[in-house]
C-alpha cells in the first residue's frame, strides 16, 4: 500500500531491510539442510562405492581419527585389536561412571553403544595383516558398527576427566 508523505521512504527502507534479512535466513537454513543431506546421504553413497578393502581401511582410520580427537587415540605400541579392546573397555567405563547430572542425562538419552570397536579392528586386522578380502557381511557389520559408534564416542568421553588408561 502507499503511505503518503515522509513515511514513504521509511516504509520502503524498512521493507528492503526486512526482505534482505528474510532472504539471508532462508539461505542459511537452505545451506544447512543441503549440508546435512550431503553429509548424511552422500557419505553413505561414497562408502558403498568403495571397494570392500578400502571401505574397511577407511572405517578403521575414521575410528582412530575420532579417538585421537577425543584424546583416547591408540598408542604406537598397541596393535589394532589391543587398541579396540582398550577403547571398548573405556567406553563401557565411561557410560557407567558417575559424573555431573547433565552428562548422565545426555548419556542416558544417547544410550550405550551396541557395537564394539573390536568388530572393526578384527576385520581390519584380518584384511591388512591376513590379506583377506572382506565379505559383504563383514563390510555391512563394520559399517553398521561404525554408524553406531561415531555418534556415541564423543558422548562417552564428554567430561573434563578423560577415561582412565
Amino acid at each position: 500500500t502507499f503511505v503518503p508523505g515522509a513515511l514513504d521512504f521509511a516504509w520502503s527502507a524498512a521493507a528492503d531491510v526486512a526482505g534482505w534479512v528474510a532472504w539471508v535466513i532462508v539461505g542459511v537454513i537452505g545451506a544447512i539442510a543441503v549440508g546435512i543431506g550431503a553429509y548424511r546421504y552422500g557419505g553413505d553413497y561414497l562408502e558403498r562405492r568403495r571397494p570392500p578393502r578400502e571401505a574397511i581401511l577407511h572405517t578403521y582410520w575414521q575410528l582412530t581419527f575420532l579417538a585421537r580427537l577425543i584424546g583416547v587415540g591408540p598408542p604406537a605400541s598397541q596393535t589394532p585389536l589391543e587398541f579396540a579392546e582398550s577403547l571398548g573397555k573405556r567406553m563401557n567405563d565411561a557410560f557407567t561412571r558417575p559424573t555431573n547430572r547433565f552428562i548422565l542425562q545426555l548419556r542416558e538419552s544417547v544410550g550405550p553403544p551396541t557395537g564394539t570397536p573390536e568388530v572393526i579392528a578384527a576385520v581390519y586386522a584380518r584384511t591388512v595383516y591376513g590379506g583377506a578380502i572382506p565379505t559383504d557381511e563383514e563390510r555391512r557389520s563394520v559399517e553398521e558398527t561404525w554408524r553406531n559408534l561415531r555418534w556415541r564416542m564423543p558422548f562417552a568421553f564428554s567430561s573434563r576427566h578423560k577415561a582412565s588408561r
